[in-house]
């Protein structure tokens, strides 16, 4: 059961209202489109390098990486100086903003920088030279000051290598007291170049041990552009203008709700669906289900009526010219056109036809016995239309036996048909002695 109401109220949302949900999906895939055409395609040069940290483990790191790497390089400054050296003429804030990106490669601590420009060879350069800036940055970072001290050592190291070569020279003149304080002064000088080994030994593998910052894969100039975003894009303005359609036309249905199919308008009406027509009776040529006469005839007996009273739900239709095909087909029974009836009209087999009354008939048969409701209404109609049926059965007080559908086009729900010119145009093929009047 709860499948049945799923699927009823997915009919009822999708397909009374397809024309609004294709109108959104079609807008909000245009939206996207619009704004590409505007947008020539850039081509995406990348590089691949790392800024001399630890491996990271998890993508937290890694996105921290990224996120340091994408702060030096979208600097304004740095992008000028690298338009700067490629000799191209670029808005530094424009292209920084909108043409930079890092991102991390998995948690590898390895990193991405892609560049966009309408130029290969200029996205290459300024991709090669924002990589190489960086590298540098973190570098100097990293081990600048210790590099820093590594040459004050190497200096102070040769300074004092030559003020020894200086003493020893002299001390293989000296004599007496001068020798005793060239003495002390080499082996103070030996104990300073001793230190400064040391402390260039340390320093040296301080920066061996600090993590490296290099550019792995330079970039190179690619050889076609890239799409923009455009198919993901599309995807998901298409998708947002789905989930409105449904959501408009859910709201739609919850105002005014529709039955869809005349299995849905059975169980609403709690009646039988006797036969299916496929158009309205004015759109036809006669009776297409071969089942329909004998459903009516079950229906009819199984309710103990001896008249079955047709009535329309919905827009009109022309009943006379059903009435005229049943009447015919599902002899004993009578047969009677509920709009447009007259009193005293003829219910035997093979009536030639009725007059419009004057005012309408609320009485059973003209024998004297009960008569039964046979409702014919189309495959789609809104709930509210059922109130006037409602109306009539409390005001009869006779059964619903049964309910003939008809299916109408999209075309035919847009047109206001007539009733009175509809039943006068059938009129003219009626058979002699038939009369339907217009009114």
């Amino acid at each position: 059961m709860v499948f049945v109401e799923l699927t009823e109220a997915a009919q009822r949302i999708l397909r009374q209202h397809l024309g609004l949900i294709v109108v959104l999906v079609a807008l909000g895939m245009a939206i996207p489109l619009v704004g590409h055409l505007g947008r020539s395609d850039d081509f995406v040069a990348k590089t691949r390098f790392v800024i001399g940290a630890t491996d990271t483990t998890d993508a937290e790191g890694a996105e921290v990486l990224a996120d340091t790497a994408q702060g030096i390089v979208t600097s304004p400054g740095r992008v000028r100086t690298a338009l700067e050296e490629a000799k191209v003429e670029r808005n530094a804030t424009d292209v920084a903003r909108n043409h930079v990106n890092v991102s991390s490669i998995g948690t590898s601590g390895v990193l991405e920088l892609a560049v966009s420009d309408r130029d290969p060879d200029v996205a290459a350069t300024l991709a090669n030279s924002l990589a190489a800036d960086v590298v540098a940055l973190r570098r100097s970072a990293l081990v600048g000051r210790s590099e820093q001290q590594l040459a004050e050592v190497e200096t102070k190291l040769i300074s004092v290598g030559e003020m020894i070569g200086r003493v020893e020279a002299r001390a293989e003149d000296a004599t007496g007291a001068e020798a005793t304080a060239l003495g002390l002064l080499h082996a103070n000088l030996l104990q300073q170049r001793t230190g400064l080994a040391n402390e260039r030994q340390r320093l040296n593998e301080s920066i061996s041990s600090a993590p490296e910052a290099r550019v792995i894969d330079p970039a190179e100039a690619p050889q076609s552009s890239a799409s923009g975003g455009l198919a993901a894009d599309l995807a998901v303005g298409g998708l947002l203008g789905l989930i409105l359609g449904v959501a408009g036309a859910a709201i739609l249905e919850a105002m005014r709700p529709t039955i869809v199919g005349a299995d849905a308008l059975a169980r609403a009406l709690d009646a039988p669906v006797i036969g299916r027509l496929p158009r309205a009776p004015e759109y036809t040529t006669g009776l297409t289900d071969p089942l329909l006469p004998g459903h009516l005839r079950l229906a009819a007996s199984g309710a103990g009526v001896a008249a079955v009273q047709l009535t329309s739900i919905g827009p009109p239709v022309d009943l006379p010219r059903l009435v005229r095909w049943l009447r015919v087909a599902t002899a004993p029974y009578p047969l009677v056109d509920l709009a447009n009836a007259p009193s005293g009209a003829s219910d035997a087999p093979g009536s030639s036809g009725f007059e419009r009354p004057t005012e309408p008939v609320f009485a059973s048969s003209r024998n004297g016995t009960n008569s039964g409701i046979v409702v014919v209404a189309p495959e789609v109609l809104h709930q509210n239309d059922l109130t006037s049926l409602e109306h009539l059965l409390a005001m009869t007080q006779w059964p619903l036996i049964g309910i003939i559908s008809y299916k109408r086009t999209r075309s035919e729900r847009m047109i206001v048909t007539n009733v009175s010119e509809t039943q006068y145009r059938f009129t003219q093929d009626a058979p002699p002695g038939s009369k339907v009047s217009a009114s």
